[in-house]
């Protein structure tokens, strides 16, 4: 068994060796580029290795770069979101479960900008949330919001004085003297690098 480990682990050591031969895929990779890659891969791992140790080894992610595959074949025939949908629930379930949970921020964020959008209320916005992420969760979400609120008023507070400012007609070197002045007024001095970037 000791052996049979020994040689197991120096085939999977070529294996990756060999990936690096492969060639790297452009960032705008299209369809057919990708498929070439997938069957690459497979050709790669059927040379070292049978077809027991490529499920054991390989399952997991030959699952999933067949759903991408397939994903993205059905939208490049202009499948509806109901049928991306339903490719989805053909995922293993831990892989799906993996995906949702990948895509979950996204998802929670464009909802959260939906709801403020129409109006809705801080409350709202943590009930979502809550059922979506749980309280703790929810309550750093508050707090944090809380914080870009304040930071937001103290930059617009800055920014009407410093045009006031701007306008007054003083010369250059008092000017910049006064704005200064201001800068240190509104902001500690690890937040003036960052207002200054702003301005």
């Amino acid at each position: 068994a000791l052996n049979q480990a020994r040689e197991l682990l120096q085939r999977y050591i070529d294996y990756r060796l060999a990936l690096q031969g492969l060639p790297a895929l452009a960032e705008t990779a299209d369809l057919p580029a990708l498929q070439a890659r997938a069957e690459a891969l497979q050709r790669l791992r059927e040379r070292y290795f049978s077809q027991s140790e490529v499920q054991a080894l390989f399952a997991r992610d030959q699952a999933e770069e067949q759903h991408v595959l397939r994903h993205l074949q059905a939208q490049a025939v202009g499948a509806s979101p109901a049928e991306l949908a339903a490719l989805d629930e053909q995922l293993p379930d831990d892989l799906r479960e993996a995906r949702r949970q990948a895509t979950l921020p996204g998802e929670l964020y464009a909802q959260v900008s939906d709801l403020r959008s129409q109006g809705a209320s801080d409350e709202q916005v943590y009930q979502l949330r809550a059922q979506t992420l749980g309280t703790e969760a929810a309550d750093e979400l508050a707090k944090l919001d809380a914080q870009r609120a304040h930071w937001q008023t103290r930059l617009r507070d800055f920014t009407r004085e410093r045009l006031q400012l701007d306008q007054a007609g003083l010369a250059e070197e008092d000017r910049q003297a006064e704005y200064q002045a201001l800068l240190s007024r509104h902001f500690a001095e690890h937040e003036r690098v960052r207002v200054q970037a702003l301005s």
